[in-house]
């Protein structure tokens, strides 16, 4: 049978993988897990975990021993045991995976196929994962300045925000960003134009939406270069305004 330890670094990779946050913060998350877990355990409360198991720490009474060794009788002091009971739902899983025990040769040698080793391998995020601000700039072609100035005109656009500043975004913010980017670069709308188009029911219905004037082409920068041009200018003006108020 084949063997393979799940550590900390698989946990904080699958973590990264699934949800999306940052390496850092994924240790951070499974540290905290643990750590909760650990002291109430030292407390002697018991801990269960749906569908996994329960964890609890039992009381052992003294008792006396024997050395392998000499043979002689010695006392065992009182102590506390971790005691682990997994659930059914997680037996079930193992006895499943058992049972696709294969044959091999004529001397009873055996191999689980499910339960191959788990080597710690840094792979891609999952497609329903976060993404961070310098993946989706990446992923849609665009400055981060720019996604933070969108962030700004379009209320709709609300990513998850942690500690220093760093956006987390969704699958949906990012199509939602995928068509205000189309919009702007390639339909030619304006920010007040695709600004309308959010309140009247969704990106996804701008060519449908008969009130709205058809966007006009500008000579001189292209679109993308007006969009950066306005993104600037709008971190500039908010950077005024913080100096003001710090010299008022």
């Amino acid at each position: 049978m084949s063997e393979s330890t799940v550590t900390r670094a698989h946990l904080t990779e699958a973590v990264y993988q699934e949800i999306g946050l940052s390496r850092n913060e994924s240790a951070e998350l499974v540290e905290s897990v643990l750590k909760l877990v650990s002291d109430a355990l030292v407390r002697g409360e018991a801990v269960k975990v749906s569908s996994f198991g329960s964890f609890s720490v039992r009381q052992k009474g003294q008792r006396i021993g024997r050395n392998p060794k000499t043979g002689e009788e010695v006392p065992i002091l009182p102590r506390r045991v971790l005691v682990f009971r997994a659930s059914q739902v997680l037996k079930n899983r193992i006895n499943k995976a058992l049972s696709g025990l294969q044959r091999l040769g004529s001397r009873g040698v055996f191999m689980v196929e499910s339960l191959n080793p788990m080597p710690l391998r840094r792979g891609s995020k999952s497609a329903s994962a976060f993404r961070t601000i310098s993946e989706v700039a990446s992923e849609l072609n665009v400055p981060q300045h720019v996604l933070r100035f969108w962030e700004g005109k379009y209320s709709q656009v609300s990513p998850l925000k942690r500690g220093g500043g760093r956006r987390y975004y969704r699958p949906e913010d990012i199509e939602l960003l995928r068509r205000i980017r189309s919009l702007l670069y390639e339909e030619g709308y304006t920010i007040m134009g695709v600004q309308k188009l959010l309140r009247n029911g969704g990106p996804k219905d701008a060519k449908r939406s008969g009130d709205i004037a058809p966007p006009t082409v500008r000579a001189g920068a292209n679109s993308m270069q007006r969009e950066e041009l306005r993104a600037v200018l709008g971190e500039l003006e908010e950077l005024r305004n913080t100096l003001r108020k710090l010299g008022s």
